[in-house]
């Protein structure tokens, strides 16, 4: 799935845990409060932001893979407590620093965006991890979801964007 370029639909699909009965249960398509509507999206540059998705439930590591100085997340690798590892994002094991926690709590995000030209803004995301309720940020504007529902993250090599998908809230 490396470097290739999906054009038509899904080739690809996995799952795991139980699938929701009601249609009205799946996670929306594009991330939510973004003007970014079209099926087939593409970031500012006309790269296509490629799409991934895993559960937050039973997570025993999150690994949040970042590059030096960036205004945003690469991608987060999840352990479960099965055994099972999902990646999400862009996640180079042993190049990109990472930070790792142990059996989160809550996934913190802070939306971020980097203006390059008057015009041209890209969209990225901070992720921390958290084992207790009662925490605090450094920054305003962090939002603090349980690990339970699905995390979803679209991404290129310029931006990333995410929704939590829990129960029918986004």
């Amino acid at each position: 799935m490396y470097g290739r370029i999906e054009g038509f639909g899904v080739s690809v699909m996995g799952r795991s845990g139980e699938a929701p009965h009601d249609p009205s249960a799946f996670p929306p398509t594009r991330p939510v409060g973004t003007d970014l509507m079209d099926p087939f999206l593409d970031d500012l540059l006309g790269e296509p932001l490629l799409f991934s998705a895993t559960t937050l439930e039973n997570v025993k590591i999150a690994t949040v893979y970042a590059q030096e100085g960036r205004f945003s997340i690469r991608g987060v690798l999840f352990q479960y407590g099965n055994g099972a590892s999902r990646a999400l994002g862009e996640c180079r094991v042993g190049v990109s620093p990472c930070r790792r926690y142990e059996k989160p709590k809550f996934l913190c995000a802070l939306k971020t965006e980097i203006v390059v030209l008057p015009e041209v803004t890209y969209g990225g995301v901070q992720f921390e991890f958290s084992q207790d309720l009662d925490h605090s940020h450094k920054e305003e504007g962090w939002v603090c979801h349980s690990m339970s529902g699905v995390l979803q993250l679209w991404f290129s090599s310029l931006e990333v964007y995410y929704n939590v998908y829990n129960n029918g809230d986004v």
